[in-house]
């Protein structure tokens, strides 16, 4: 099991919270799944903390089957672990962080539907308008996250490191 925040792959996939436990090679319903999910749901109401729980499966995808986006951020959640996200149960997944299995085309167009199904969303609402731009945007940012690990699987998903590799790549394209 590890541990990792959204904002670090974006907060626009409904059901990732602010902080995310990631189970792999757990059967979604497992009596172990069943255990885990309660006992985040109990902390994050306790705590007033949105926390969830996801499942991986032996492929290193969204074990509920929800989807290439879902799929987009398991792995580049799991292939963070040992640099962002943190194993706080059990074995890595990974033998370390690598850029393998990574299907950048796919990810990047899945974040690209993502964007234009948010932009046709909501427009018509001004409050709907807000929050669908921060989450446009934060999809873009995932991309740009994409492109920059994908050339260094070790590099800083900050914004400022993000984009200033995105502008040097750019420059030495």
């Amino acid at each position: 099991m590890g541990l990792c925040g959204s904002a670090a792959r974006g907060d626009f996939v409904d059901g990732w919270s602010g902080v995310d436990f990631v189970a792999w090679n757990l059967p979604a319903t497992s009596p172990a799944a069943t255990k885990l999910d309660k006992t985040v749901a109990t902390v994050s109401r306790r705590y007033g903390q949105r926390a969830s729980l996801h499942l991986a499966d032996a492929h290193r995808r969204d074990a509920h089957g929800l989807g290439d986006l879902y799929d987009m951020k398991m792995r580049a959640v799991l292939r963070r672990v040992g640099v962002d996200t943190a194993v706080i149960a059990g074995v890595s997944p990974t033998p370390g962080v690598t850029a393998e299995a990574t299907d950048l085309a796919s990810d990047i167009a899945a974040l690209r539907e993502c964007a234009l199904v948010r932009l046709a969303s909501s427009r018509d609402l001004a409050s709907g308008r807000e929050d669908t731009a921060r989450q446009v945007l934060s999809a873009l940012s995932s991309a740009a996250q994409l492109l920059v690990t994908h050339r260094d699987p070790h590099a800083s998903l900050r914004l400022p490191e993000v984009a200033e590799a995105c502008l040097t790549g750019q420059a030495a394209s």
